[in-house]
């Protein structure tokens, strides 16, 4: 059961990367980025250990999801602000509607 908490361990590296250095930061700075990127791999690599060492099949998680968050529904706006030199949304862009995540996602292209 140890596996379980290694994802906690992963993900509070996650949190204090954010909090320490802030979202536009974890976006614009690449140092940053790749330090967080590093944590979630692992935070990924430990959720996917889990649903594995429990037998549970993709369709099973998918399943899980979908009967969970049928009803969701929000909107973020993924806009990319013109002459930003990157191509990554700034994290003060999205959600312009302050909706929490999870639900459905509205993608705003500037070029259509």
């Amino acid at each position: 059961q140890e596996f379980i908490l290694n994802i906690v361990e992963e993900i509070g590296e996650v949190i204090t990367i954010v909090r320490k250095k802030g979202d536009n930061t974890v976006v614009s700075d690449p140092v940053v980025r790749d330090a967080f990127l590093e944590e979630m791999s692992d935070v990924l690599m430990y959720y996917m250990e889990i649903l594995l060492r429990y037998h549970v099949t993709p369709e099973e998680i998918s399943e899980a999801y979908k009967k969970k968050h049928s009803g969701d529904k929000i909107e973020v706006d993924l806009t990319i602000p013109k002459n930003t030199g990157t191509t990554v949304p700034n994290p003060t862009t999205l959600g312009n509607n302050k909706k929490p995540l999870g639900k459905f996602i509205k993608v705003n292209n500037p070029e259509e």
